[in-house]
């Protein structure tokens, strides 16, 4: 039916608003107006042609309980062929039997679709006044209930004018109650439904004195009435189905990504009608990659279903979930009151998700990661307010999880720049990052003794951006745990082709302080070293002192796991950082690599040599291997050879190479060739 209040009942407890009082008088005097027109004079018209009215009075209830939804630009709409054959009862029947099938009608089709009952009972008064005016206009122009046969054309345009009045009686009182209820603004009914209801109502109005014509002539011939009403129902379906499937998850039902960026410029477009404020959520999964690849993706997709049934579970009326992609959600609060119903609203859905899953008798714990942006605070567009909740949850997430509103200062970059952390997130999700290998020579016999594996992002539109640019904004966003799975997978790869070459080379892998501190990634790691088949001793695994310094307890722990998985664990860009020489002794580490500021300028600088040749010291006292970053002149070479450096890294040997160029420097490559380098 146009203009049909269809919302199911809220999940907030309902206090008495000026909307409940004005539903509440539409539908008393709807009720007053049904008791009124139910006279003797109605069943005496019924009684006239009992059997059609009976079929006209099912077919009204029928439309009600199968409407057809209608794709709108902003999500969709329903309408009915109640509104046809109501009035068709009203021309041929009378006011009464009209008012009475459509009040039963839009009761059953409510009750059905679970409308909350106060919005029901709306329904049921607006449409006894729209269809009592249609009728009061009718019976003060021509006599109703004896048919259509033998009207005039001038009675026939009092027919449409009555069609008129029930159009606007209907749109007059869903406008004021939607005003009321703070969905929309009036502009913004008048600019898009007014038209379309416009539309919609004339057509099915138009069709009521054509269907009453022919019942009363042959009324065998009504059947032909309905082949295309049939088939018009069965295209819109088919076209609904196709809309849906475009717009929605096919897995959760949800909304995708499309319809949830929909939806948020919908309600953005009408903020300003409401007493609070749009909110957008992205809520990520805990753990969900190593739930999905243990337990296959069957499991994985069940899981994803119950964690969208349980975030819906916990939303408010008008308030709305799409699945983004992934383990990834959207959540849009339409009029959320202020920043304590975002945290309440939040704090349940975390906690819903945190309760355990029990999916194939198996049980589950998943957490939530979540970020919010607030309108207009953080954005006024949709695009720039998903972007930026999509930064707070990696922040969120980088902090172990839990919920986080936006700031300025999660994103340091210029707004040109935002769009950069969505192309680094899609660049990781198309594995089109690409790593390059620095090889790793002995000072002692000139030997290639194994590789560190490089990230580098060649941008389609943007070319080559920095590391020092790209794997920073991973740190502050949480990119950075995809992104170092990334680098492992590829660099296990590399591992295992290298050795099926002949080349027995280690491979070694920067972690960052977050991978450092997920007492998830041994396991994680151990299943990537089955799948490529290498053996952990193959895969060097390279931290920081700082990142050791954030959490002490459960860094050491994520040491001793991989030291005892057989992971030679390496201390990069020794010097830079602030960790004690006595904590340092307890690092489960094999080898430590001097900072390449120290190399550089080490033939100029004496202080820089001293350090270096204290490290090495250091380390070999610590019966640990020192390797020097950053040698780049054959003086460099010979000195770091003096004091007993065991090996080097840097340009005066090779460039990081992309794997095609590293095989063919790799065959070049003579032993001896760095030690005869004579000293400039």
């Amino acid at each position: 039916m146009p203009g049909r209040v269809a919302t199911v009942s809220a999940k907030r407890p309902i206090r008495v608003q000026p909307v409940h009082l004005y539903c509440g008088l539409v539908a008393a005097l709807g009720g007053a107006l049904i008791f009124q027109l139910l006279d003797f004079s109605a069943l005496v018209s019924i009684q006239r042609a009992p059997v059609l009215f009976t079929a006209f009075a099912v077919v009204v209830v029928v439309g009600e309980l199968m409407p057809i939804t209608l794709p709108r630009r902003d999500d969709s709409a329903s309408i009915t062929i109640s509104t046809t054959f109501a009035f068709a009862i009203l021309l041929a029947y009378g006011t009464g039997p009209a008012v009475l099938a459509l009040a039963v009608a839009s009761a059953i089709g409510d009750a059905a679709t679970r409308v909350v009952w106060w919005k029901a009972l709306f329904n049921v008064g607006q449409y006894a006044l729209a269809m009592g005016a249609c009728g009061l206009l009718l019976d003060s122009t021509i006599s109703l209930g004896h048919g259509l046969t033998g009207f005039t054309t001038v009675e026939l345009l009092w027919v449409v004018a009555a069609g008129a009045a029930f159009f606007l009686v209907n749109m007059a009182a869903m406008t004021v109650m939607l005003v009321l209820d703070n969905d929309t603004t009036l502009w913004a009914i008048v600019r898009d439904e007014l038209p379309f209801q416009a539309l919609v109502t004339g057509m099915l109005l138009a069709i009521a004195p054509i269907v009453v014509l022919v019942a009363e002539s042959t009324p065998l011939l009504i059947l032909v009435i309905f082949i295309p009403m049939v088939v018009a129902y069965r295209t819109l379906k088919i076209a609904r189905d196709k809309d849906y499937q475009a717009l929605h998850d096919g897995l959760t039902g949800l909304p995708n990504r499309v319809l949830f960026f929909r939806r948020v410029e919908a309600a953005l477009r009408e903020a300003p009608s409401h007493t609070g404020r749009s909110v957008v959520m992205v809520v990520d999964l805990d753990h969900f990659k190593q739930i999905n690849d243990t337990l296959g993706h069957s499991v994985g997709d069940l899981l994803l279903r119950a964690v969208a049934e349980r975030i819906e579970g916990v939303l408010n009326e008008g308030d709305s979930t799409a699945r983004l992609g992934g383990d990834e959600f959207g959540v849009l609060l339409r009029n959320a009151i202020d920043r304590a119903e975002v945290e309440s609203v939040a704090a349940r859905i975390i906690d819903v998700l945190e309760q355990p899953f029990t999916i194939d008798s198996t049980r589950l714990d998943v957490g939530a990661s979540i970020g919010s942006t607030l309108f207009p605070e953080h954005g006024e567009q949709a695009d720039i307010l998903v972007q930026r909740a999509e930064i707070a949850m990696d922040v969120a997430k980088a902090g172990a999880g839990g919920h986080v509103v936006y700031s300025p200062s999660h994103d340091q970059h210029s707004p040109e720049r935002l769009p950069l952390v969505g192309e680094l997130r899609q660049a990781i999700g198309d594995r089109s990052l690409r790593l390059y290998y620095q090889p790793k020579i002995s000072l002692r016999t000139g030997e290639v003794i194994g590789l560190e594996a490089l990230a580098r992002w060649i941008h389609p539109q943007r070319g080559f951006i920095p590391p020092d640019e790209f794997i920073p904004l991973a740190e502050r966003t949480g990119l950075i745990r995809p992104l170092t799975m990334l680098v492992i997978e590829e660099a296990l790869r590399q591992s295992r082709e290298l050795r099926q070459a002949g080349y027995e080379l280690s491979v070694a892998v920067n972690l960052s302080a977050r991978t450092l501190q997920d007492v998830h990634f041994p396991d994680e790691l151990a299943r990537l070293l089955a799948d490529a088949g290498v053996e952990a001793r193959w895969l060097h695994l390279e931290i920081t002192e700082s990142m050791i310094m954030e959490d002490r307890a459960r860094s050491m722990e994520v040491l001793d796991r991989l030291h005892a998985m057989g992971h030679p664990l390496s201390i990069d860009d020794f010097g830079t950082g602030y960790s004690s020489l006595a904590y340092l002794k307890r690092l489960p580490v094999d080898e430590i690599k001097i900072d390449k500021s120290f190399i550089l300028n080490m033939a100029v600088d004496t202080d820089d040599e001293m350090i270096a040749r204290s490290t090495v010291d250091l380390g070999h006292n610590l019966r640990l291997r020192v390797v020097a970053e950053g040698v780049e002149t054959p003086e460099a070479w010979h000195k770091l050879a003096a004091m007993g450096c065991d090996q080097a890294q840097g340009y005066l040997m090779s460039r990081p190479l992309p794997p095609d160029e590293l095989g063919r420097w790799l065959a070049g490559w003579k032993p001896r060739q760095v030690q005869r380098l004579p000293i400039g």
